[in-house]
């Protein structure tokens, strides 16, 4: 019942121009930093404990004006070809000819929900995701993900499946940056990063990718960050090199992070 009026709002934003689609955005997210006090206090002490001290208030509003973006984006997945003209794809064939199967990390960076629209060229991508707790909105995200072309798997189904889809060559995309597993420095502090993306690749014999869709103005640009070679003997090791990738993206695009997750919470509690 929800779905229908997130398409009609979906179809009004299609038709706008991008450059009012991108300002809408913009504004969501501007009245959303004004308004959620608790989320934007979060994204500036993670600023600051990343080392953006000087700029943390600054960059935290951007950031917030990126998420409202992402949104206008989301809402426009039941429209993809209104969209497509602003997405560029790069490093394709990674992902549309390996036989071997290919775990697809991605991060809370940029707009990782368009990942999956490598769907699009080909791409056998099965996503993995986590089902809400609220069924409406569970059931307004899993729609609005199909969209994008993907097949989507939830962390709930048997780890089976998992291996099935990479033993028969295919994708299997992930955001493997927050969530509970290995304690790795992180920006200067230790967090939690799950291991499970990498413990596939690991077992599976599958390739390790590190993706990202990075915004540049009015477009979006997709492509691979990093090829993560497998330490087979010594998984903390390779997670370690998606780590340090991803800092260095977020080091050259701090404003499009996930900062309003409370990224070092267990950390803070070890030292009170």
């Amino acid at each position: 019942m929800i779905r229908y009026p997130v398409f009609c709002i979906g179809k009004f934003l299609a038709i706008l121009p991008r450059i009012c689609q991108c300002f809408l955005g913009q504004v969501l997210g501007t009245v959303a930093w004004v308004c959620l006090a608790r989320r934007r206090k979060i994204a500036i002490y993670n600023l600051k404990s990343a080392g953006f001290k000087q700029d943390a208030f600054k960059l935290s509003l951007k950031s917030f004006q990126h998420l409202g973006m992402n949104l206008i984006e989301v809402l426009l997945l039941p429209h993809l070809s209104k969209l497509g003209p602003w997405l560029i794809y790069e490093n394709k064939e990674d992902l549309c000819q390996n036989q071997k199967g290919v775990v697809l990390l991605a991060a809370h960076i940029g707009n990782w929900e368009l990942m999956g629209t490598y769907s699009k060229l080909g791409a056998p991508i099965f996503g993995l995701y986590r089902p809400q707790k609220q069924k409406w909105v569970d059931d307004v995200l899993y729609w609005l993900r199909s969209q994008t072309g993907m097949s989507l798997l939830s962390t709930h189904q048997s780890l089976k499946e998992t291996y099935r889809v990479l033993k028969a060559g295919k994708v299997l995309g992930n955001v493997g940056d927050q969530g509970q597993g290995l304690r790795i420095p992180f920006l200067g502090r230790e967090t939690n990063f799950p291991e499970g993306p990498v413990r596939l690749a690991q077992k599976t014999g599958s390739s390790l990718l590190f993706y990202a869709c990075i915004r540049e103005g009015k477009y979006l640009r997709m492509k691979l960050i990093s090829e993560i070679e497998i330490d087979s003997e010594n998984l903390y090791n390779t997670m370690q090199i998606f780590v340090l990738a991803l800092e260095r993206l977020i080091q050259q695009h701090p404003e499009q992070y996930f900062w309003v997750h409370d990224i070092w919470k267990e950390f803070r509690r070890e030292q009170s």
